[in-house]
């Protein structure tokens, strides 16, 4: 790799899907739902049921955590690699 070359952050491809779920949370703040509220992710096998998660500050899985989560660790890897 060349000191001088240029490349885009592996986090560049992750705004598209971050503002595709934004503008669908804000279609459903008129049901009181916003990127704070708990989301509880349910699956066809027992162990995969996610109804907690230990790094938010209230416990609780949501959509601000998770963009947190998706942007924030891979900065970190990158970080860490270098």
């Amino acid at each position: 790799m060349d000191a001088l070359e240029y490349f885009n952050p592996a986090s560049t491809v992750k705004i598209a899907p971050f503002l595709s779920c934004m503008e669908k949370m804000n279609s459903l703040t008129r049901y009181g739902i916003d990127k704070y509220s708990p989301m509880l992710t349910d699956s066809a096998f027992s162990d995969n049921i996610r109804l907690a998660d230990t790094t938010a500050a209230d416990g609780l899985p949501s959509l601000a955590q998770y963009i947190k989560k998706i942007f924030l660790v891979s900065d970190m890897m990158r970080i860490t690699a270098v």
